[in-house]
């Protein structure tokens, strides 16, 4: 126990001497004694530290983007979700549009799942028809719903 705790104070007093040189081993320190003071960046998961629409609000991306990509045919683009399997299948269920997603769906950023869904608002038009347009968007594989998109944005559980 007495070994370990000299250790400790050497390791210490390493970091403090290197510290005071580089700022780079006091960093360090802080880290191994304690959490971290600077904030991690973890693109792999998706905190809520901006709501997402806002956090897109300067996204230049339209939905022509994606018709003039597949040569100006929005069908194209909405069989290529089918192809590889973003959507499953989109109908509608006691006058409410459903819009099944697939595993692909979910494995995509969350700024694509957005632009997907705009996508296919802005073919069929959901959210201009009325005030209170909404899509619901099911998971397929469960068939629960895991959001809806409305005018103000997509929002998911």
């Amino acid at each position: 126990m007495r070994n370990f705790m000299v250790f400790q104070v050497l390791i210490a007093m390493v970091f403090t001497v290197l510290g005071a040189s580089t700022g780079f081993a006091s960093d360090l320190g802080e880290y191994i004694w304690g959490p971290p003071k600077s904030d991690f960046v973890r693109p792999h998961l998706e905190e809520a530290k901006l709501p997402h629409n806002s956090r897109w609000a300067d996204d230049e991306w339209t939905p022509q983007d994606w018709i003039n990509s597949r040569g100006g045919s929005a069908v194209a683009v909405i069989n290529g979700f089918y192809e590889a399997g973003i959507i499953s299948d989109q109908y509608f269920d006691d006058e409410m549009p459903v819009l099944e997603v697939g595993q692909n769906f979910l494995e995509l950023g969350a700024q694509d799942k957005r632009r997907v869904v705009a996508f296919v608002d802005e073919v069929f038009g959901v959210t201009k028809i009325s005030e209170a347009g909404v899509i619901l968007i099911l998971f397929h594989e469960k068939d629960k719903p895991i959001g809806v998109f409305n005018a103000q944005g997509l929002q998911l559980q």
